[in-house]
């Protein structure tokens, strides 16, 4: 069979598989933004639970995208499996969270750091997830252990990419103020 034969039909799968992934790659950046808004809930231990819960979500719609039987003890069990691999992000995200119960000081410093570990841990959970299905994986075969070097690959690039979105845009806005002339040398012109 001539090459073209087989490139021709082989790429309505790969189609399939790119189009499946994009959609992965969508769903997981649609829930990072959700965890990062449900950070921002201001009682201790709620916010945690939205995240918690947000994150089983991501990982049931990963499965009926990639055809995996989900079952929510399951999901649960390997989300918090998978968070657990990596003490320092699960209390980074707990620690924010508890600060909250601080008095004026406390919310507002759980406030700022909660939303970056809740999207960060969030878009970890589900490219790993998203990679475990694309390899064949179930629920049932995921060993977070394994997974525990791609999740805090995953972790450490959404971190970067949160603290160099943060500085850009404060630098951006650092810039046009500084760009624009202040209404007194406006008025003094």
């Amino acid at each position: 069979m001539p090459a073209t034969e087989i490139d021709s039909e082989m790429e309505p799968e790969l189609e399939e598989v790119f189009d499946r992934a994009e959609k992965a790659l969508a769903m997981t950046r649609r829930y990072t933004a959700y965890a990062g808004g449900a950070a921002f809930i201001p009682v201790p231990g709620v916010d945690l639970a939205a995240i918690a819960a947000l994150q089983v979500k991501l990982v049931r719609d990963l499965s009926v995208l990639y055809g995996v039987k989900f079952t929510a003890n399951a999901g649960k069990t390997a989300v918090t499996a998978l968070l657990s691999t990596i003490v320092p992000v699960s209390a980074g995200v707990s620690a924010a969270s508890l600060m909250k119960a601080i008095p004026v000081v406390g919310t507002v410093l759980g406030i700022a750091s909660a939303p970056a570990f809740a999207a960060a841990a969030t878009y970890a959970v589900g490219r790993t997830f998203t990679m475990h299905f694309e390899t064949g994986g179930t629920l049932l075969t995921f060993d977070a252990d394994k997974m525990r070097e791609f999740f805090q690959k995953e972790y450490q690039t959404a971190s970067k990419a949160s603290s160099t979105s943060e500085s850009t845009s404060s630098a951006s806005a650092a810039k046009a103020s500084a760009a624009k002339p202040s209404a007194a040398a406006a008025k003094a012109s």
